[in-house]
């Protein structure tokens, strides 16, 4: 079989060699050029692949989009945020976010989120991609988090403290995206639903307990799960599956607290024999109409 070099073929190297082009200028030029201009070389980068992204998306079916659509996206996509963080870059003061021992200002890293996730939802418009939507969902929601995280270190191990208004605002984007979901439909509610699964664990880390009072934390976490595996109800995909998971952990860790008492396991055991049991029921009566 003759391996032709399609239309299609060209435009995928073309991206590739672009990306390898701005990787080995950065890597070239890594001690000559200042954080800023790292960033601005980044960002000019990220708005040309999307363009060219948008640009295929638009000449394409929308439901049947070719393999350098989707890579030009990731490329564009990916970058954006460590992008604009170097080209707003300054140093971190009191409030600070700690990735692999490096400190980032909060302030910094939420404008970044914000303009990305305005880049994202733009992209969406105009291409009309689902995919976009988490994206934008996922660094706007989280831009707004750091913004209210401000004057507090946050690490990937402790968020700074938990905080009743953080807690709020995060649930009621949740909601929000639940909400927006179900009038959109189809693949954007999907994708909707993936990002409030995602940000519902950001919720639980945001609810303030006091040492050794886990027990609003254990009801108010059962609550959350309950509603969020009410919310995905038929449209469960792997990436809300993996939020409910990581939710489901958050609780487990926080009923670890109580030690070698078996009163959670009895309850939570209980509380899923007696739904799956409801659901039997629910099933046949269904079947029967």
């Amino acid at each position: 079989m003759r391996h032709q070099l399609t239309p299609g073929v060209l435009r995928l190297c073309a991206l590739v060699a672009l990306f390898v082009c701005w990787g080995s200028y950065l890597g070239a030029r890594g001690d000559d050029i200042g954080a800023r201009t790292a960033g601005l070389v980044t960002v000019a980068f990220c708005l040309l692949m999307i363009a060219a992204h948008v640009a295929g998306s638009r000449a394409a079916a929308r439901d049947d989009p070719p393999a350098e659509v989707h890579l030009a996206a990731l490329l564009g996509a990916a970058p954006l945020v460590p992008g604009l963080v170097l080209l707003l870059w300054h140093h971190a003061g009191a409030g600070a976010s700690v990735v692999f021992l490096y400190s980032f200002s909060n302030d910094v890293v939420a404008n970044a989120l914000l303009i990305g996730a305005g880049v994202y939802a733009a992209a969406f418009l105009l291409a009309r991609q689902p995919r976009w939507l988490l994206a934008a969902a996922l660094a706007l929601v989280l831009g707004i988090e750091l913004h209210l995280s401000a004057g507090f270190q946050v690490t990937l191990a402790s968020r700074g403290g938990g905080d009743w208004t953080r807690f709020v605002v995060t649930l009621g984007a949740v909601a929000l995206l639940v909400a927006a979901g179900r009038l959109l439909r189809g693949d954007e509610e999907r994708n909707l639903l993936v990002a409030a699964s995602l940000l519902m664990s950001l919720a639980y880390a945001a609810i303030p307990v006091a040492t050794g009072q886990d027990g609003v934390r254990a009801v108010v976490g059962a609550a959350l799960l309950v509603a969020m595996t009410v919310a995905v109800r038929r449209e469960l995909t792997l990436g809300m599956g993996f939020g409910l998971l990581v939710l489901g952990g958050l609780e487990i860790r926080t009923l670890g607290s109580y030690g070698s008492s078996l009163a959670p396991a009895a309850l939570f055991g209980a509380a899923g024999l007696g739904l799956a049991w409801l659901s039997v029921i629910a099933a046949r009566r269904r079947h029967l109409r």
